[in-house]
C-alpha cells in the first residue's frame, strides 16, 4: 500500500497541527490570568480562535501572542512579588 508524497505530505502537516493544538491549548489553559492581563489579551478569545480555526489558530497563537505572553508572564512575577 503505497501513499505517495502527498500522503506523507498530509501526515506530516497532520501530525505537527495536531502537536500545534495540543501544545497552544496547554500554554492558554496553564497561564495564569495575571499574565493574560498584563498583556491585555482575553484567554478566553484566544481558546476559542485555536479551537474554532483548528489550522490558522494555534499558527497565529503562535506568532501573535506567545512572545508577547512571554513578557506579560515576567511582568506578573514582577507585580506580584511588589504587592
Amino acid at each position: 500500500m503505497a501513499i505517495g508524497i502527498l500522503g506523507i505530505f498530509v501526515l506530516v502537516f497532520g501530525v505537527a497541527n495536531l502537536a500545534l493544538l495540543v501544545w497552544s491549548l496547554y500554554v492558554i489553559l496553564t497561564t495564569p490570568a495575571d499574565s493574560w492581563d498584563a498583556i491585555g489579551m482575553s484567554q478566553m478569545m484566544w481558546l476559542l480562535v485555536v479551537l474554532l480555526l483548528p489550522f490558522i489558530g494555534p499558527v497565529l497563537f503562535a506568532v501573535v501572542a506567545m512572545p508577547r505572553l512571554k513578557v506579560g508572564i515576567g511582568i506578573a512575577a514582577v507585580t506580584s512579588l511588589l504587592r
